[in-house]
């Protein structure tokens, strides 16, 4: 991955690439295992709420700034 010297539009390029993995593995979930996202398990809601807040966690570690 490239960071901030190297390229300005660092964080739009990996947003971009995170962005493409997931809307993949959300396919795969939907073909493969649509009988498990049943409403009893709440799979898919766990799975939207960790990953916020995993990419709310990244997002604060990356645009905190130590002096």
């Amino acid at each position: 991955m490239e960071d901030r010297e190297m390229n300005k539009m660092w964080l739009v390029r990996h947003l971009e690439v995170t962005r493409q993995l997931v809307l993949e593995d959300l396919r795969v979930v939907k073909v493969q295992h649509l009988a498990a996202l049943t409403v009893t398990y709440l799979i898919s809601c766990n799975f939207c709420v960790h990953g916020y807040r995993s990419i709310k966690r990244i997002s604060v570690d990356a645009f905190s700034v130590s002096a």
